[in-house]
């Protein structure tokens, strides 16, 4: 008997879906904008934490010691940095490591090598390539260096030049990561208001049917089921054009986006997390469905 009804009130909740029409596709629409909105910024989230992820781990700070360092003193203090909790990593350069760098880089500039050649000997001191496990350590690394035993050893620390862009970056993590929780947040919202007035014309339509099922002894249980059947094809169909509309941009926009974010930062987030939208946008879409639809007839049908 419970199978029974409830199969008839899935088949009431499909029927609701199909006789409003124009309503069920104006509203599937709104919910498959605010899903697709919704995903897309949390791609694009994910792509430009992981692509600033990726210049984070690029970041450092050079030390470079006074000229008349000697190799073995710099080795020395190399080995008393790597002992810094803070610091992952750090780099020995010498001075002829410097110069082949450079050399690598500006080796086709003849202004270069005519002034090395004017100098006439090698103008780069010893350096180390500082790296730390976060970018908000390097502010108290620098601070330590220059309070260090050997801070008179050295001649120029770059961090100070390096400190705007640090914090530029930082704060572009950060805000990337609000604006793609609100907007997420928004049009959730939006898509549960929609849903909440398409099921709610549908119910006032129906309000005398209502009154019926109460006077025969329907349970309220009976009477609510067939719009929250209504709100799971909402969200269903919603979810499986969504998932559509993301399987093409991912074929079309993936390699257009890339040109801005770097290569392959989109496709490995693809490659990584695709089994999410594929059984989270679904899951928004249903719970979106049944929640609107629940709060609809509660509210304004006072059963």
């Amino acid at each position: 008997m419970k199978i029974v009804k409830f199969w008839r009130t899935f088949r009431e909740g499909a029927k609701n879906f199909v006789r409003n029409g124009w309503l069920s596709l104006a509203t599937v629409s709104v919910m498959v904008l605010s899903l697709y909105i919704m995903s897309v910024t949390l791609i694009l989230g994910l792509a430009v934490n992981m692509t600033l992820g990726g210049i984070e781990k690029q970041l450092n700070i050079s030390l470079y010691f006074e000229f008349d360092v000697e190799e073995v003193r710099a080795l020395e203090i190399k080995s008393q940095l790597e002992n810094y909790q803070e610091i992952a990593s750090v780099e020995f350069v010498s001075r002829d490591e410097a110069v082949d760098l450079l050399l690598n880089v500006e080796g086709d500039n003849e202004v270069i090598k005519k002034a090395l050649d004017e100098i006439g000997e090698n103008p780069f001191p010893h350096s180390l390539i500082i790296r730390a496990h976060d970018p908000n350590d390097y502010e108290r690394i620098d601070t330590m260096l220059k309070a260090s035993a050997f801070a008179q050893e050295i001649d120029e620390i770059n961090y100070d030049r390096n400190k705007a862009y640090l914090n530029r970056l930082n704060s572009l993590l950060v805000v990337t990561q609000k604006i793609g929780l609100a907007t997420g947040i928004i049009f959730l919202l939006i898509s549960a208001l929609i849903t909440d007035n398409a099921i709610r014309l549908t119910l006032y339509s129906q309000r005398k049917e209502f009154e019926i099922m109460r006077l025969v002894g329907a349970s309220n249980l009976y009477i609510k089921l067939p719009s929250i059947f209504e709100g799971i094809f909402y969200g269903l169909f919603a979810s499986l054009t969504t998932l559509l509309l993301l399987f093409i941009s991912s074929r079309y926009f993936v390699p257009l986006i890339e040109n801005f974010l770097g290569e392959g930062s989109l496709s490995k987030i693809i490659a990584l997390y695709w089994w999410i939208p594929l059984v989270g946008i679904p899951c928004v879409g249903i719970f979106l469905g049944i929640v609107s639809s629940w709060f609809a007839i509660r509210k304004y049908l006072r059963i």
